[in-house]
């Protein structure tokens, strides 16, 4: 067949000039390469080493400095050497023998044949072939000339495929709002459009005063570090347009000396404003011609925009977090609509209020998901507030109020809905209202018995029998007692709400101050029919204390205790390692569990019907808490409805002079101690002390 006859001349040893036909195979090779685009350059130099009968055949494109790289094909020094020749060539060379030696510097071979690969009459390249057995013709020039123009073409269509590439960039870019994914898409960009490998994007600060490193890729962290802080790198973010540098001492690049070539820099610009680089490294790439550059010129001004609009859109979405935020920890309910009246945001406290989901509701008409009076209020913009009630199980009261949203132009943005919870306030206000009522009615009811009991005393005290006068007596100084303490109940209610309760400690043995204490509790009840007993597991208990304040907290738990039982009252001492603990222990009507936890508050009282008919203030039990906690100790409660309550005051045992306030020296309260505990006989296990 004649394409096999073919075949054998062309790759004949002797290397006999290939007939006329054989140009026109070498014709076929450009749809060879429209067949298979992305090897162009490799099927290329496969066919002409065919055409050529020799595999010694290689295309090169000239780098930055003007050294020959390899693309396709057999490289080798001698190669090389020929094809950087054909660098200020202006024919093709076709030699052979001593002339080959002289005229493209290579020895050891019998024909050399090279041509330039020119674009727009720029050489950027060569394509080089070389026998050692056979002696290359004008023909053979022609057809490496003609493989030449072969290959300017695909060089040609990498220029088209960057633009394709900038296109696709773009593409990506404009769909990409997260700052990495940006970045990276840009830095991939460049790297495909000026066919560098690896490279770093750096950003100018917020305030504009410095550049920080945002991606770096294939590229020491170290280098790119001491790059950045460089003597002139600062300054690239200034330039016209993209730059090519070669590392080198005393350029922007020289930490980088080593780890590429040069560096192409694209600077990035938006509205006037730097906005950072793009350094794309070129590691054995050809130099970018102009078209090259014009292309990553037009990449840098898109990717600058969308870096711009990505800055802004990630500023907003922070602010809008941080917005949401603020709503979401709003505690009263809100609710924000735009000026059509379509739901924007619905916080936490206003979803669980009205039963909303504030990503279900968002962009849907606010009528008819509200209260009628609520949703009226927010859609006229009105600037009345109104008392309105809601929530189950128990509704609080709210006042609801509609402000306007304007943006600076004066324009409506919106307007927003805000319940403010008024419960405590009203709550608050209520116990206060109770509070006076019940402090008069305490205040009134000793001071009518003390004026009735003077005034009998003083019209016809001296007829009245001596039992009559010492009973008459006796309620006037239990009357002002109980006066008294109410007095000074009030008088620390008011100072201690300002600072920690004062205390004035000494030590002494807790049982036997509580033993005559209760004695004489006992005695004043006794006449009333009602009975107090005290108890202990321990005889003696040596601790630091302050004696008025124990005896104002057992006052309180001890007239609670017989106000809400009608058997006898229990005052216990018990002691383990660390507490010791003085309980009151009643057998009442009990407290119910939910109301424990607000027993201590001030003016509280669990059972307003029952309080009134035993009175009582409601602060007792918040004194106990306070002094308590003010010796370092806690109160505890144990009830059970119907069968009683136990309240206990338990105290630390190591307590000392320089724990609560007082004007006991710390030396001489450590011996003070000492004394106590060595006159305690010893706590005897199973002891129970009852003087019941």
């Amino acid at each position: 067949m004649r394409t096999a006859d073919r075949r054998s001349r062309s790759a004949a040893p002797h290397g006999d000039a290939p007939a006329a036909d054989d140009f026109a195979a070498a014709a076929a090779l450009a749809s060879a390469l429209t067949a298979d685009p992305e090897r162009a350059s490799a099927t290329l130099m496969t066919r002409a080493q065919t055409l050529l009968g020799t595999r010694e055949l290689a295309l090169y494109r000239f780098g930055l400095d003007g050294e020959p790289a390899p693309l396709a094909g057999s490289a080798s020094t001698e190669l090389a050497a020929a094809a950087a020749r054909m660098r200020t060539s202006t024919r093709p060379l076709v030699a052979s023998g001593s002339d080959a030696a002289a005229a493209a510097g290579i020895t050891g071979v019998r024909s050399v044949a090279a041509a330039a690969v020119r674009l727009r009459g720029k050489p950027v390249g060569a394509v080089v072939a070389v026998s050692r057995t056979a002696t290359f013709s004008a023909r053979h020039g022609a057809l490496v000339s003609y493989c030449a123009d072969l290959a300017a073409l695909t060089i040609e269509r990498s220029a088209a495929a960057g633009i394709e590439g900038l296109v696709n960039a773009g593409e990506q870019l404009a769909t990409v709002l997260e700052s990495k994914q940006l970045l990276e898409a840009l830095l991939d960009g460049a790297q495909r459009l000026l066919g560098g490998s690896g490279g770093f994007v750096c950003l100018v600060d917020e305030d504009g005063r410095g550049l920080r490193t945002a991606l770096f890729r294939m590229l020491p962290r170290e280098s790119v570090e001491a790059t950045m802080v460089s003597p002139g790198f600062a300054g690239l973010v200034h330039e016209p347009g993209p730059r090519v540098d070669v590392p080198g001492p005393n350029t922007p690049f020289g930490a980088l000396k080593g780890s590429a070539e040069a560096f192409v820099t694209l600077p990035l610009r938006a509205e006037g404003r730097p906005l950072g680089l793009v350094c794309t490294a070129l590691r054995d790439a050809p130099a970018p011609d102009p078209t090259t550059l014009r292309l990553a010129a037009a990449l840098a001004q898109h990717a600058a925009t969308s870096v711009r609009t990505t800055m802004l859109f990630e500023r907003m979405r922070t602010r809008e977090a941080e917005m949401a935020a603020i709503v979401a920890s709003f505690p009263n309910p809100l609710v924000v609509v735009d000026p059509d009246g379509d739901v924007v945001l619905v916080n936490p406290a206003a979803e669980v209020l009205f039963g909303l989901s504030s990503d279900f509701e968002r962009g849907r008409s606010v009528g008819g998901r509200l209260p009628a009076h609520l949703d009226e209020l927010i859609l006229s913009g009105s600037s009345e507030t109104r008392e309105v009630r809601l929530g189950t199980p128990e509704p609080h009261h709210y006042t609801a109020s509609v402000s306007r949203v304007a943006g600076a132009d004066g324009d409506e943005l919106g307007r927003v809905l805000i319940l403010a919870d008024r419960t405590a306030e009203e709550r608050a206000e209520r116990l206060h209202a109770d509070f006076v009522a019940v402090i008069g009615h305490e205040l009134r009811t000793p001071l009518t018995l003390i004026k009735g009991f003077v005034k009998t005393l003083m019209r016809r005290g001296a007829d009245m029998p001596p039992d009559a006068v010492g009973d008459a007596l006796r309620t006037i100084d239990e009357q002002s007692l109980n006066l008294e303490h109410l007095i000074e109940d009030l008088l620390f209610l008011s100072q201690a709400e300002q600072a920690q309760p004062k205390l004035y400690c000494e030590w002494g043995d807790l049982v036997g101050f509580v033993r005559e204490w209760t004695a004489d509790q006992a005695a004043r009840w006794k006449p009333r029919g009602r009975e107090v007993v005290f108890r202990s597991q321990v005889m003696e208990v040596p601790l630091y204390f302050d004696r008025a304040k124990l005896v104002q907290m057992l006052g309180h738990l001890v007239d609670n205790a017989l106000k809400y039982s009608e058997d006898r009252v229990v005052v216990e001492i018990a002691r383990t390692s660390d507490w010791v603990d003085v309980s009151v222990i009643d057998y009442g009507i009990g407290i119910y569990s939910g109301d424990i936890d607000a027993i201590f508050d001030r003016f509280t009282q669990v059972n307003g019907t029952s309080t009134r008919e035993r009175g009582g203030t409601g602060i007792g039990l918040h004194i106990c808490k306070r002094l308590i906690e003010a010796h370092g100790g806690r109160v505890l409660v144990e009830s059970q409805m119907g069968r009683g309550s136990q309240f206990t005051l338990r105290l630390p045992l190591d307590m000392t002079a320089d724990g609560p306030a007082s004007g006991h020296d710390a030396a001489g309260g450590a011996r003070a101690r000492d004394e106590a505990a060595a006159t305690v006989a010893g706590d005897t296990a199973g002891f129970w002390w009852d003087e019941g």
